[in-house]
C-alpha cells in the first residue's frame, strides 16, 4: 500500500509528512525510515480487517473463470499466483515463452504435481535446461506453435489441446503468459476479440484461467481495454494478492 501512496508523502532532509486518502489525517516523523514506516503501519490499519488467509482467491468466482493477474511476469509475486492457481487443479495447460521455468517452480513449489501437464509455446528448445532425468517423471506433453501463428490459428490450437482434456477427469487450470507479446504484434481490437473468444472456449471447459500482464511495461493505453476482459484482477506482490472489481461491462 505504500507503494501505491507514496505521492502523499512529503519529504525533507529531516523529516517525513504524510496525507492519508482514506481518511484525511497527517502525520510526521522525523527521519526517513521512522517516518515512511509510520505511514505504512496507518495505511496497514485500514485494510487489515479485510484481509483473508487460508482463503482460494477463485473462491469468488466458483473456480471457473478468468482471472488477470498483475505483476512482472517473472517475479515473485507473479509465481505466488502461478502456484496458488495450479496447486489445487488435476490438468495444467500453460501457453508461455518460459516452459523450462514453469516446470521448474511446479516441481520446486508442488508437492504433489498435476496429472498431466501440457505446454504451449514457440520455443525452438523448450525444455533444453530440464535435465532428463527430471523429464522422465514428468507426466508432460509440448506443443510446439510456430511464431508466425495468427491470434485465429493460436485460438484454434487452444481449443484443440482444449478439447483433448475437457472429458477427461480432474479440473483443468490454464496459464497465459504472452499478453504483452499478442499487444506487441496484433491490434488492440484483434487482441480484445481473441480474449473474448478465448475466454468463452475456456468457460465452456469448465477451467480456471489466469493471464499474467504488467501494467508499467508500456501498454497504458491498452490496460484499460485488456482489464475488461476478465471476472476478476489481482495485483500479486510477493507475499498477497489484492483483488480488484472487474470492469466487465
Amino acid at each position: 500500500m505504500l507503494a501505491h501512496n507514496r505521492q502523499h508523502v512529503t519529504e525533507s532532509e529531516m523529516q517525513v509528512q504524510w496525507t492519508c486518502p482514506y481518511c484525511d489525517r497527517t502525520g510526521q516523523a522525523s527521519g526517513r525510515e521512522r517516518g515512511l514506516e509510520a505511514y505504512s503501519d496507518h495505511l496497514f490499519g485500514h485494510v487489515e480487517a479485510l484481509m483473508e488467509s487460508g482463503v482460494h482467491v477463485a473462491d469468488d468466482i466458483n473456480h471457473t473463470g478468468s482471472i488477470l493477474t498483475l505483476s512482472e511476469l517473472e517475479s515473485a509475486g507473479a509465481n505466488n499466483a502461478r502456484v496458488h492457481f495450479i496447486s489445487p487443479y488435476d490438468i495444467v495447460l500453460f501457453v508461455t515463452t518460459s516452459p523450462s521455468r514453469r516446470i521448474r517452480l511446479l516441481q520446486r513449489e508442488l508437492t504433489e504435481l498435476p496429472a498431466w501437464i501440457i505446454v504451449l509455446t514457440t520455443k525452438r528448445e523448450p525444455l533444453e535446461s530440464l535435465s532428463e532425468e527430471s523429464l522422465s517423471t514428468l507426466p508432460l506433453e509440448v506443443v510446439r506453435l510456430d511464431k508466425q501463428l495468427g491470434l485465429s490459428d493460436l485460438g484454434q490450437t487452444v481449443s484443440r489441446v482444449l478439447g483433448e482434456q475437457e472429458h477427461m477427469d480432474g479440473k483443468i487450470t490454464f496459464e497465459f503468459d504472452i499478453l504483452s507479446e499478442l499487444l506487441d504484434t496484433f491490434t488492440l481490437q484483434n487482441v480484445f476479440k481473441f480474449l473474448h473468444i478465448l475466454n468463452s472456449r475456456l468457460e465452456k471447459a469448465d477451467a480456471l484461467s489466469h493471464y499474467y500482464f504488467d501494467p508499467s511495461a508500456g501498454y497504458e493505453g491498452s490496460a484499460n481495454v485488456i482489464e475488461q476482459m476478465f471476472d476478476l484482477r489481482i495485483r500479486a506482490n510477493e507475499e498477497t494478492f489484492v483483488s480488484e472489481p472487474s470492469t466487465q461491462s
